[in-house]
């Protein structure tokens, strides 16, 4: 599964390379922006669903274990990073930075959902994952559009969830979506759903779309028993967290300031190179994090 996490942590630096062509005045390039927008409504659920599958390891460790392995590797994280971005993108204040125990002013607010998904499936534990999951999606349907996202919040925890059960039943489907005909009926849904993303949006975090959300995810996870095994990919898979908090910095500058050293460069470029430093970096900083112990404090303690 860390092949899937790292092509999902693909998918969002390249997302995030394509909005941020606009902070120097471009447009995206419309074949990315319509590999982005498709993409939208699987690449975090995607992320969520394989860290639900971690939950039952998790907890087999101890209550005690479990949240503070929580803490360190995601609330520490969340925090020190949301301090970096705001300060390397000059958004600094300090209403930002005590807002981003309630309202993440960053784009790691991932972090903060991810680790409401670990604290529910802790509380909901001894009952089947898949009722959380429904109230979390009904929740999501009914909660109005408000500046804290609860309604993105409850939709993501309903595929985390849905995650730990895919794990505690894995013997039931994980062969079964691998099977090529079952690949291809699970395609038509989610060929529908990123279509439709592409010609009406509206569908990423949308409860109606839930359904075609689970198809992608199913196709996903047949596919990558089916495709070579893609060693960059679980590399960046392994080490998601470093690629994840580090990629927005990298992202940023490289974008502003190759924009500002070669004037007129195509938009394509800018958003590649930016793919680019921001895999390399994350390469380098992983790397350091595994020889260096002040390094490897950015990540977790």
């Amino acid at each position: 599964m860390d092949v899937l996490r790292g092509a999902a942590i693909l998918l969002v630096i390249l997302g995030h390379s394509t909005d941020l062509v606009m902070l120097v005045g471009r447009e995206a390039p419309g074949l990315l922006h319509d590999v982005n927008t498709a993409a939208a409504p699987y690449r975090i659920p995607l992320l969520m669903f394989l860290s639900g599958m971690l939950v039952p390891n998790s907890l087999a460790k101890g209550v005690g274990p479990y949240l503070t392995g929580k803490v360190r590797g995601i609330v520490w994280p969340y925090v020190v990073w949301t301090l970096l971005i705001l300060l390397a993108t000059g958004a600094f204040t300090a209403e930002a930075a005590l807002g981003m125990l309630w309202l993440p002013p960053t784009l790691l607010w991932y972090l903060q959902v991810l680790f409401v998904g670990y604290v529910v499936a802790l509380v909901t534990r001894v009952i089947n994952p898949l009722w959380p999951a429904a109230a979390a999606l009904v929740g999501s349907a009914l909660v109005p559009f408000d500046e804290y996202r609860l309604g993105r919040m409850l939709f993501l925890i309903a595929a985390f969830l849905c995650g730990t059960w895919a794990w505690q039943h894995r013997e039931r489907w994980l062969g079964v979506v691998r099977r090529w005909w079952v690949m291809a009926l699970l395609a038509v849904p989610t060929a529908v759903g990123a279509w439709f993303a592409i010609v009406f949006g509206g569908t990423q975090y949308n409860p109606i779309a839930f359904p075609l959300v689970v198809c992608g995810l199913a196709l996903a996870l047949g596919l990558a028993q089916r495709v070579p095994d893609a060693r960059i990919l679980r590399y960046i898979g392994r080490n998601s967290i470093v690629f994840y908090v580090t990629h927005w910095i990298v992202v940023f500058w490289s974008i502003r300031l190759l924009d500002a050293a070669v004037p007129g460069l195509p938009a394509l470029a800018l958003v590649l190179t930016a793919l680019v430093a921001a895999v390399l970096v994350g390469l380098g900083v992983t790397w350091l994090s595994l020889k260096v112990r002040p390094v490897a404090l950015l990540f977790r303690i």
